[in-house]
């Protein structure tokens, strides 16, 4: 759908959101194990934070992140 697009911006934006989605198809989030004995709530809020620290254990060039409360 993007390959034709006639803006190169819009086309190289959409190219590297693909590829960014393929990358964190690849991060293997069951395997994480929090270090020193952290413990996430089980809300929405703990859910993100745990998340973020998969990413930056998964080393995929995380440099900015955000969780809502």
């Amino acid at each position: 759908m993007y390959g034709s697009a006639v803006d190169t911006v819009l086309h190289g934006t959409a190219r590297e959101s693909f590829e960014a989605i393929d990358m964190l198809k690849q991060v293997r989030t069951g395997t994480y194990q929090p270090a020193n004995g952290a413990v996430y709530p089980q809300a929405a809020f703990g859910r993100n934070l745990k998340q973020i620290a998969q990413l930056i254990k998964a080393n995929v060039g995380l440099q900015v992140a955000f969780a809502e409360v």
